[in-house]
């Protein structure tokens, strides 16, 4: 054998050895990072391929995901909490979580980490929309993957069976008393409209009515989150003229009738899961909710997204002689790390690219939600999608009410009051001025606890 071909073969055994034994120290000096998700149950590949990408770029680093599905997710946070057991990342919903574990100091104040990115915590924020993410006690502890506008959703079908025109669904709040009513089919068991009265998702829709008549529902939003003061009844918005003339609206049109049959499922019963297995089955010809109709509709239809042939999508219809708002944000999913992170760089690494532009155009392309950041509901991707473009449109605006980011940080709580007094004002044992005074009492006492 030649000298040469010795040679050969020793550099290439020793490039091999030099491979493995680099092989082997990043699998030794790896990095694993728990993940508590609900998104990973709901659109998996999407998830797992925003995780994958992270894993590739960062070859010394493991997400271990654990899937928990939405509704017990904030549970199992708080649960752990407790037990001083946090994982070291999470997907958390803002309004709820992120207060309490902030107060806890259980969350990673992520400013120190944003302002070392170039040009600092301002230019890092600044394509974030407004209102996308929470700040308490002077930090932010969670980046947005995506913004929760409410939009008007009508079934086509429903809509040429009762005479209406397909392509124009009710435009002013007039119109949806009109179109509730044609739509009523009592032998068909069929409903003119789905209005929510029995879970926290129901509480945006006074909020986005109350918003066209200039009011809010929560603190006056210079006070912010966690007020430096004791609050009063004077600095809630619920039981304002503007809030109390919204869901005597609401209530009203919950009450309307069609030959004894209500217009709507029984309103102080009826809740957000169930409106949307009804209206997926095309037993409700309208609603108002979310971008995530669309998306958590791929469940029910095997895989595919709800079809445009089938439903339409438009902006939320404006009472006569009011001023269209730009939406109801009602700030969803973020991530976060925990204090106890066992690597805060990395797990800074992750938050923000969950939250990057490359991350968002590609979840919120896959899955028909709205970006929370402003470049990527420009991106070309996602304005050719005509289910989400009213959605966008909204979100351009920006001047209605994070619903839930201005009500007091004990949001289970809140909403406890909140759901009892609608249905005493729904249920006529109370007024709807009664109703939402004892609201806005309830909610003061929570602040000032806080």
């Amino acid at each position: 054998m030649s000298k040469k071909i010795v040679s050969m073969m020793i550099i290439v055994c020793v490039g091999l050895m030099v491979v493995s034994l680099s092989g082997a120290a990043i699998a030794q000096n790896k990095v694993t990072l728990s993940y508590w998700n609900w998104h990973f149950g709901e659109v998996p590949p999407i998830m797992a391929e925003l995780v994958d990408r992270f894993e590739t770029a960062h070859p010394n680093v493991k997400i271990e995901q654990k899937d928990i599905n939405y509704f017990d997710l904030p549970k199992q946070i708080f649960i752990a909490a407790k037990a001083n057991n946090l994982p070291d990342l999470m997907e958390v919903w803002q309004a709820n979580v992120v207060p309490l574990l902030a107060k806890w100091g259980q969350i990673e104040p992520l400013d120190p980490y944003m302002e070392k990115e170039p040009g600092g915590m301002q230019a890092f924020l600044a394509d974030f929309y407004p209102g996308t993410y929470m700040r308490y006690y002077g930090n932010a502890y969670s980046l947005p993957v995506y913004a929760d506008p409410f939009g008007f959703f009508w079934n086509y079908e429903l809509f040429e069976n009762a005479g209406l025109d397909k392509d124009s669904p009710p435009r002013t709040w007039e119109e949806i008393e009109e179109y509730a009513v044609k739509l009523t089919v009592p032998e068909k068991s069929q409903w003119g409209i789905g209005l929510n009265g029995a879970d926290g998702e129901g509480l945006p829709s006074g909020a986005w009515l109350t918003g066209q008549l200039g009011g809010f529902i929560g603190l006056r939003s210079e006070l912010g989150k966690v007020p430096d003061r004791k609050v009063t009844v004077e600095d809630v918005g619920i039981n304002k003229p503007p809030a109390v003339q919204a869901y005597q609206w609401l209530f009203d049109l919950a009450r309307m009738k069609v030959d004894g049959f209500r217009i709507t499922p029984n309103f102080a019963a009826f809740n957000s899961e169930r409106g949307r297995e009804l209206f997926y089955a095309g037993k409700i010809g309208m609603v108002w909710d979310g971008p995530w109709l669309i998306a958590t509709g791929t469940a029910a239809t095997e895989g595919k997204f709800m079809s445009l042939r089938d439903y339409g999508v438009a902006t939320l219809p404006v009472k006569k002689g009011s001023r269209p708002v730009g939406s109801v944000l009602v700030g969803d999913t973020a991530n976060a790390m925990s204090t106890t992170c066992k690597d805060k760089e990395l797990g800074w690494e992750f938050v923000k690219h969950m939250a990057s532009e490359e991350s968002s155009t590609y979840y919120n392309a896959n899955t028909a939600n709205i970006p929370a950041r402003k470049s990527v509901s420009q991106r070309p991707e996602l304005l050719a999608n005509k289910s989400i473009r009213p959605f966008l449109e909204m979100s351009n605006e920006w001047e209605n009410l994070g619903v839930y980011f201005h009500m007091p940080p004990q949001l289970e709580a809140s909403l406890d009051v909140f759901l009892a007094e609608q249905a005493r004002a729904f249920l006529g044992e109370k007024t709807t001025q009664e109703a939402m005074d004892a609201v806005a009492a309830g909610w003061v006492e929570l602040w000032n606890e806080w």
